[in-house]
């Protein structure tokens, strides 16, 4: 035995015992003890691990803090001649004497090392106290063995040494274990099978031989309630994950476990509810209680104590954590590392202030597998220890059959290592604020196996930090908020429903009708999540900066979770609206009403001679087409133009982010400034969320203030100068929405003749400006020309039917085009085409005719009235009564046919772009991407639309798309 090593071991024996008194101490007393810096003792001053407090030693009793400054000892002039009151008693030596090892005799001084053999011990004088000229090793006899300090041969039957190689262990009722000679009655009962000494890890349960040479000796010496022993076997039970093996079975009994290593299952609702931590902290940069002080007790695997003290983790794992800052980290390394590090069994703590005075509250530990998800902290086991890496569990034991033993494997099978370290505070809430329940540590683990060493694979460790404010669950309140708001956008969604079957239905609901309700309620119940997902993160973010007392705290990753689900299922729900739109328009029917009529011009004679000699020519002259397509082309130009524009908006909003700094804001500091802000510092997924969304929606508002009551009052209104310049064009729209649906707008001109010259239009319009001519309203005396059409069933059959006349023609017109001649064939006389034209403007007349009869009241059997909607109809947009007998034009003075076209659909495309925004700023975490990829998106729809608006026009209007701008 080494002479050293064995005081060293001794010194370190009793400061476990101490510090087991400790934790016995902590344990009745409700984890917490007063706390004093051991660095603040003075040279004469030990720290008392018992009452955590720096307490003198008596020099004029010979007494002087230990090495380890944790104890107080004789002085080195001085032995112990027994105890007093638990401080040693001293008793002076003579001249030129030291005490012994032991520090119960005193004898004289050495004056070289020991370097004798482990069985001899070291003579440099001679028993009359003579100086001998060299060292004499002296062999110790059968059953004694060498002292520490190697001065004198001791009898052998002292627990440390009663292996020793000098020290007979008789066989017949003794068995040397290790070092160890234990009698045959205290290993009886030990079940010696290879499931006793099974480490179960994911890959594989090895055999271990480490338990294999440890736990028997662990288990037996804390029998004999051997404190260092005992932390040596509860370190076994930490390595195994807290098992049902016998190493835990110790502790499994709190009152009565050796060390406290198990908190009460029944007890944990009150150990996370505990508010003894009694110090308040702030949120204000720069206040002295701003900083969590955890404190971690550092143990050897083999139960010895090492320290207690600030943390020295890797990657300054709990250090500087920030009150109310949640945080997230991930520290680099290597499984060589991991495989070169040293074994230790960590106890952590939190340190406090009260009353001027320093205490410590211990922190429970909760170990998680990986494929466990813990929802309720209350219903898992607490513990009070865990460990960075295990590299030794994991070496198997291989068998000896010819010795009946076991050896270690030469390489090690299994390293386990600290995945991820969670610190979980709880925040006390109302009067309490600024106080905090105990912390609790979430510790994960994984694996490397032998390949993942040879490969020196690289590890990550994921740090985690997260404070949670106590009865202010946020993910309730969201859950209540959305439920409420998703029942009011289903009672929205059915009166839209319902809209829709008065629409187009006269009969019995039908699987049309229900599907357009899913549709309409997944918009609408779309817009509540997005509309409460951002008002939350919104409300956080106002609340959460500037605040110095936690009112507020920021979400924890599981709540960001949901809310990417929640805006997930609104940006598909919003997705369904979309190409629900796009199908719901995707056969609109427009027709335009040309009113001009033929007019009979004479011929002028060239000559006065002709004039007098031949009879004069009346020529009737074509309408032109002109008007129509022009008419034609501003239509197609109305119902792709929105009121806003979408690459503008996202432009604006990067432009804004950046110069307002606005980026700063997501940091996850309680400051709205960043001034000596730390590089580790983070964005913050909900402070970033909600400044981006509700810089996009100030753009969005501040787009449509500037045009709704500057731009389109004072510059442009589109609207009205459709409507202005169907008046000038002598051009009637005719829309049908829906069956039943649809909507007017009268542009008969009050001249007669839209086909003029310059100066007899500029005339005309004067005479109006005069009020020298008549209204342009479709009733005489008014000025109303848009409507709102409910119309009869007998109505929309006669138009069906004269619309299926034109499909026939468009259909034998395709067929000769596109497979007699080909697509250039149309511009050639061939006069199969000119016939089917012609058939096609026949029926185009033909319908042109009908809808010009049914407005002047010239049909016999379909007839229209013209009146208000009432009030109530005009709020819920519905017809409470349906047109029967005679078809309804409801007078329109808000431009209602701006339904069909992009320019009055606006809130359904912008909700639609705040949830793509939303979604790609969610997912990708780039505003910049985001403000991308929504440009995109719209874009792509809007190309839809608009290759749609053409395809439509022609097909229902009967024109030659060729000439569609």
């Amino acid at each position: 035995m080494n002479c050293a090593r064995g005081g060293h071991d001794r010194r370190l024996t009793l400061i476990a015992i101490i510090f087991a008194n400790l934790a016995s101490a902590f344990h009745g007393n409700n984890g917490v003890l007063e706390y004093w810096d051991p660095d603040t003792c003075k040279y004469d001053e030990y720290f008392d691990t018992v009452s955590l407090s720096c307490s003198r030693c008596n020099a004029s009793r010979n007494l002087v803090p230990a090495a380890d400054r944790l104890r107080c000892q004789c002085d080195e002039l001085s032995g112990m001649i027994g105890f007093e009151n638990g401080s040693p008693l001293c008793a002076a030596c003579g001249p030129n004497m030291t005490a012994t090892a032991d520090g119960k005799d005193c004898v004289l001084r050495p004056n070289a090392p020991c370097k004798c053999s482990s069985n001899q011990i070291k003579l440099d004088r001679n028993i009359n106290g003579a100086l001998l000229d060299a060292v004499l090793c002296v062999t110790c006899i059968q059953g004694t063995y060498p002292s520490a300090d190697c001065s004198k041969c001791l009898p052998c039957g002292s627990r440390e040494n009663s292996g020793h190689v000098n020290c007979v262990c008789p066989s017949a009722t003794h068995v040397r274990l290790r070092n160890y000679c234990l009698h045959k009655d205290d290993v009886t009962d030990w079940p010696d099978i290879r499931g006793t000494y099974l480490v179960k890890f994911r890959s594989e349960h090895v055999d271990s031989y480490y338990l294999r040479s440890e736990l028997q000796v662990a288990a037996h010496l804390c029998k004999k309630r051997d404190r260092t022993a005992c932390e040596h076997l509860s370190n076994i039970c930490a390595l195994t994950l807290y098992s049902d093996g016998i190493a835990c079975m110790f502790f499994m009994h709190t009152p009565m476990a050796p060390v406290w290593l198990f908190y009460n299952k029944q007890d944990a609702a009150m150990v996370l509810n505990n508010t003894r931590i009694s110090e308040r902290y702030s949120l204000r940069k720069g206040d002295n209680n701003t900083i969590l002080d955890f404190t971690i007790a550092r143990f050897a695997l083999n139960g010895k104590f090492l320290s207690i003290g600030r943390p020295t983790l890797p990657c300054q794992f709990l250090r500087n954590v920030r009150f109310g800052i949640n945080f997230n980290k991930k520290c680099k390394t290597t499984a060589v590392e991991l495989l070169n590090a040293q074994v230790e069994l960590l106890s952590p703590y939190i340190a406090f202030r009260e009353d001027n005075r320093s205490f410590i509250h211990a922190l429970p530990v909760i170990v998680k597998s990986p494929d466990q998800n813990i929802k309720e902290i209350s219903h898992q086991q607490l513990v009070r220890k865990f460990f960075l890496v295990d590299n030794v569990s994991g070496f198997k034991a291989l068998s000896i059959f010819i010795h009946s033993g076991f050896i270690k494997a030469s390489e090690l099978s299994v390293l386990r290592y600290m995945k991820s370290l969670t610190i979980l505070v709880n925040v006390q809430n109302r009067k309490d604020h600024g106080k905090i329940f105990a912390p609790i540590l979430i510790v994960e683990y994984d694996e490397l196996t032998y390949q993942d060493f040879l490969n020196n694979s690289d590890v990550t460790i994921n740090y985690k930090v997260a404070f949670v404010l106590k009865d202010n669950d946020i993910d309730y309140d969201v859950q209540i908020t959305v439920g409420v708001f998703t029942g009011i956008a289903l009672i929205f969604s059915g009166v839209k429903a319902w809209n829709y079957y008065k629409h187009n239905h006269n009969g019995n609901l039908s699987i049309a009708v229900l599907l357009w309700f899913l549709i309409y309620s997944m918009g609408a119940v779309g817009n509540a999540i997005t509309f409460v997902c951002i008002c939350t993160c919104v409300y956080l973010f106002v609340f959460y900066k500037a605040q110095t007392v936690p009112y507020v705290l920021l979400p924890n990753e599981d709540s960001e979770e949901k809310i990417r689900t929640y805006i997930t299922v609104a940006f598909s729900f919003k997705i369904a609206e979309m190409i629900g739109f796009v199908y719901q328009h995707w056969d609109l029917s427009v027709f335009f009403i040309d009113w001009e009529q033929p007019r009979t011009i004479p011929d002028q004679p060239k000559s006065p001679l002709q004039e007098t000699t031949e009879r004069s020519y009346v020529h009737d002259f074509p309408i032109s087409v002109w008007r129509t397509y022009f008419i034609a082309n501003e239509w197609c130009k109305l119902q792709t133009r929105r009121r806003i524009n979408v690459a503008l908006q996202s432009i604006y909003t990067l432009c804004f982010l950046q110069i307002f700094d606005l980026e700063s804001w997501m940091l996850v500091i309680p400051e709205s400034t960043v001034a000596n802000t730390s590089s580790e510092t983070e964005n913050n997924f909900t402070l970033q969320f909600a400044i981006c969304t509700f810089m996009y929606i100030f753009i969005y508002l501040l787009q449509w203030f500037v045009r709704f009551t500057f731009y389109e009052r004072y510059i442009r209104n589109r609207l009205q100068k459709f409507v202005d310049l169907c008046s000038i064009a002598n051009i009637s729209v005719f829309i049908l929405a829906h069956n039943y649906y649809g909507f007017y707008i009268h542009g008969r001109s009050v001249h007669g003749f839209a086909d003029t010259d310059l100066p007899t239009l500029i005339n005309d319009l004067k005479k109006e400006e005069d009020d020298l001519c008549a209204h342009r309203g479709l009733v005489p005396g008014t000025t109303d020309q848009t409507f709102i059409l409910s119309l009869t069933h007998s109505f929309k059959s006669l138009y069906d039917e004269l619309m299926r006349q034109k499909n026939n023609v468009c259909t034998r017109l395709f067929f000769v085009i596109y497979f007699a001649q080909g697509s250039v064939g149309i511009l050639k006389g061939s006069d199969t085409p000119s016939r089917n034209w012609k058939q096609l403007f026949e029926t185009r007349s033909k319908i042109s005719f009908f809808l010009m009869q049914f407005l002047d009241h010239c049909l016999e059997n379909e007839d229209y009235i013209i009146k208000e909607q009432h009030i109530l109809e005009k709020l819920w947009d519905v017809f409470f009564v349906d047109a029967k007998d005679k078809s309804v034009f409801y007078i329109d003075n808000n431009y209602s046919f701006n339904k069909v076209v992009l320019h009055g659909n606006e809130w359904l495309l912008v909700t639609f772009e705040v949830t793509v925004f939303a979604f790609f700023l969610t997912w990708y975490n780039s505003y910049i991407f985001a403000c991308i990829a929504t440009v995109i998106i719209s874009q792509l729809f809007l190309i839809i639309i608009r290759c749609n608006v053409k395809r439509n026009l022609c097909n229902k209007s009967l024109l030659d798309k060729r000439f569609l701008m």
